[in-house]
């Protein structure tokens, strides 16, 4: 049998390997390996169609890993664009999760500080107010008593010479009846002494209720001053409201630390300790101080405070004025030279707060051996 002429291949054949055709060609490979074997067995030649698919395979073997590179790079970009997205999530969700916490917080959190203080007080002062005003009610239903009783026996008083005998024969019948008007007359003392008893009681009774009426009117001044420190407190805490909300984190506590210790520094004023406490006018603020000059120290304490101004407390404006309670320390280990050189620090006094500048530039002037104190200091 003569060996198969081979044919011009057309353009289309000539086009580049596809992978269709790749994988084409094997199989194409396939079944002229199979015809070639069933050659051998017979006369002639392997037919030249079995090379190209040999070299189909070829072809089809390089793409197909070329192809594996470019999904194995792409796969890799995958990979890391999934992990970047992955560590948005958790941070988006850690985020969340802090978010959600904060709110539960401030959504616990009912009142201010402030508020408290405000209710508190408006509870206190209407209690007073109403024990007050059960000791008035008691003290009037008593006083209209004693009133009653009062004019019950001055009508009795009144009815008891009607009944005595008439001018004409009186000190006959009187002679007579000696018996009868000694009984009346014991009996109008009596009464006379029971009506002066009633008459004091009843000026002492009065007395209390005015008493009563002018502490009443103090509790309601009180309580009127109170609102409006407490109106001025919750206003300042309005001003801004997340600041008793938001814990402050370490980083933030040891700037206020080096910043307190670069003021320190700088002033040579050391503050050892500070005591707070909620007092009836608010916050009480103890500062245990020591204050250097030149080699030469002092220790005292320093406690502020508010304190109501009388002229104040029936505006509506704010009636409290800032204190400051000063007291010396451990002066009596101190020589004498010292304490009369420190003048009226060495003893405890109280000034305005406003005044605090002045008053520590003339501490640290009498605490300095070198420093140079007048008579008007």
């Amino acid at each position: 049998m003569p060996a198969p002429k081979a044919t011009k291949k057309s353009g289309k054949e000539n086009a580049p390997l596809t992978k269709a055709r790749v994988i084409k060609g094997r199989d194409e490979g396939m079944d002229d390996d199979e015809g070639s074997n069933v050659d051998e067995e017979g006369p002639g030649k392997r037919p030249p169609s079995s090379q190209g698919g040999i070299t189909g395979s070829k072809i089809g073997k390089v793409k197909g890993k070329s192809e594996d590179g470019v999904d194995e790079k792409n796969s890799g970009d995958l990979q890391r664009k999934l992990m970047a997205m992955t560590a948005e999530r958790d941070r988006i969700r850690s985020q969340r999760d802090t978010f959600a916490t904060q709110f539960e917080e401030l959504s616990n959190l009912r009142n201010t500080e402030a508020e408290a203080l405000f209710d508190k007080f408006r509870s206190k002062a209407e209690q007073h107010a109403r024990a007050q005003t059960d000791v008035i009610s008691s003290l009037t239903v008593h006083n209209e008593k004693l009133q009653e009783k009062i004019a019950s026996l001055e009508r009795a008083l009144a009815s008891v010479p009607a009944g005595l005998p008439s001018a004409g024969g009186v000190f006959e019948a009187a002679a007579s009846k000696e018996g009868s008007s000694n009984k009346d007359k014991e009996r109008l003392e009596r009464r006379e002494k029971e009506i002066s008893s009633l008459k004091d009681e009843l000026a002492k009774t009065q007395a209390n209720v005015k008493e009563r009426e002018t502490r009443i009117s103090q509790l309601e001044r009180d309580y009127k001053a109170e609102v409006a420190h407490s109106r001025s407190l919750q206003a300042s805490s309005n001003r801004n409201p997340l600041a008793a909300s938001v814990s402050t984190t370490p980083e933030e506590a040891d700037k206020d630390a080096q910043s307190l210790k670069l003021y320190e520094d700088l002033t040579d004023l050391n503050i050892t300790n500070v005591k707070i406490k909620t007092g009836k006018a608010g916050k009480e603020v103890t500062f245990i101080c020591v204050q250097t000059v030149e080699g030469r120290s002092l220790n005292f304490k320093l406690r502020a405070y508010n304190e109501p101004d009388p002229s104040l407390v029936g505006k509506g404006d704010n009636p409290w004025i800032k204190m400051l309670l000063y007291t010396p320390e451990g002066l009596e280990y101190e020589d004498i030279t010292f304490k009369q050189r420190l003048g009226f620090f060495a003893s405890e006094f109280v000034a305005p707060r406003d005044q605090a500048q002045g008053l520590w530039e003339s501490l640290k002037v009498r605490i300095s051996p070198n420093g140079e104190v007048g008579d008007d200091e």
